[in-house]
């Protein structure tokens, strides 16, 4: 990723990230130079790390996300990623080593925000949305409807195929609700499956993070909409998240797609990496 570093100087990649407390994960850490980082955590066990840790192009917010402004019930568990606007399935979750994890320590209100709301607070804009809530995924996303009108490129979202929830939406409410606003879902970036005795690479499908892209040419499409410097970086933003996730068939359609946007030096720096 140094070889992109110049070119992302003076406009870095716009990362929202919901549900921030473990921090980036080690694929976008690589590319953290690269990047200003729109960071949401509501557990403030968390949230208070986060603080210390903050560079000064980011913004934290310690708001619980939903599809609408106002007060909402958090469930503070015991471990500290487990804690969620939903009450845990005790009758699923029981099945399984450290249950106690799901333990809910402490209900608290909190007032509730939509993302739409708080990026338009931070004048952010973003290009890539992380999002993992613990089942809440869904009533976010309909709560940033000019988010991801924005454009977004793309987005990476834990997704459950079993209710560890009560209430909770799974992985082909996602799915749906995402295709039909134009991201194709693309791979799992990670699978777990859980054992009744133990956590290994079997057991029971329980969740995964699913990534979703705009298709090359379908972006291509929503860059010719908008001016000229806001396409250039989208498009040279879409080439870094392919390269991010090692989609490099993508990156490759892409840089044929948007060569019209990039310098010719732009273009050799791409064309090194791929």
């Amino acid at each position: 990723m140094r070889a992109l570093s110049r070119l992302f100087k003076d406009s870095p990649v716009g990362l929202v990230d919901i549900g921030a407390s473990g921090g980036l994960e080690a694929r976008w850490r690589a590319a953290s130079d690269l990047l200003r980082c729109c960071l949401f955590e509501p557990d403030e066990r968390s949230y208070q790390k986060m603080i210390e840790n903050k560079r000064p192009q980011d913004a934290v917010f310690p708001c619980v996300l939903h599809d609408k402004s106002g007060p909402l019930t958090f469930n503070l568990c015991r471990g500290q990623q487990t804690s969620s606007i939903f009450a845990p399935n005790r009758t699923l979750v029981d099945r399984f080593p450290e249950a106690e994890r799901f333990d809910v320590v402490k209900a608290i209100t909190m007032p509730a925000r939509t993302l739409d709301e708080c990026l338009a607070e931070a004048a952010f804009d973003v290009d890539f949305v992380k999002l993992d809530t613990q089942g809440s995924e869904l009533c976010i996303l309909r709560g940033s409807e000019q988010t991801l009108a924005g454009p977004v490129i793309g987005l990476e979202i834990e997704v459950e195929f079993q209710p560890l929830y009560h209430g909770q939406c799974l992985f082909g409410d996602v799915s749906a609700f995402l295709a039909a606003r134009g991201y194709e879902f693309l791979d799992f970036a990670s699978i777990n499956r859980w054992e009744r005795t133990e956590y290994t690479k079997f057991g029971q499908l329980i969740f995964a993070d699913a990534l979703f892209l705009a298709q090359p040419e379908a972006f291509a499409e929503t860059l010719r909409q908008l001016p000229p410097d806001r396409a250039k970086h989208k498009a040279m933003a879409y080439l870094l998240v392919c390269l991010i996730y090692r989609r490099l068939d993508l990156a490759r359609a892409g840089r044929a797609h948007y060569s019209s946007y990039l310098t010719e030096h732009e273009g050799a720096a791409f064309d090194r990496v791929l």
